[in-house]
């Protein structure tokens, strides 16, 4: 049963081009997830690579919060400085990801060990050509 439903939903996929705009069609993933129940389970394939931005925006970003931490004021709060720097951790994150770089930045305490991964990190983006 599965194996005729299979054409039906890949038809419905290649009409909307996606399967945000398919679920569009139905109004909501659980509508969408009734109707494939129907259909026998009938699914399509989704990337098993997590969606993440392309590298010149996460440069772009690395370079704007960085010059957001080196250009706040001596009294601001600590709230802000630690936001500020928490953003910029976790791009620096998704930059290794992105460029295959080992890091523990995300797992690190704040500290001086958090402080020594980032500088290594830093280093690391900037030996894969991504200069900050």
């Amino acid at each position: 049963m599965g194996e005729d439903n299979e054409p039906i939903l890949g038809r419905a996929f290649a009409a909307t081009g996606s399967y945000s705009r398919l679920v569009g069609v139905f109004g909501h993933r659980r509508d969408l997830r009734l109707w494939q129940a129907e259909l026998g389970g009938a699914t399509w394939p989704e990337s098993d690579q997590p969606k993440r931005p392309p590298i010149q925006q996460v440069a772009a970003d690395l370079r704007r919060l960085r010059r957001q931490l080196e250009r706040l004021p001596k009294g601001a709060s600590y709230v802000r400085v630690a936001g500020v720097q928490r953003a910029y951790d976790e791009v620096l994150v998704i930059a290794c990801a992105e460029l295959e770089v080992d890091t523990t930045l995300s797992e690190t305490p704040a500290g001086q060990q958090r402080d020594l991964e980032r500088l290594r990190v830093e280093f690391m983006l900037g030996e894969c050509g991504l200069f900050l």
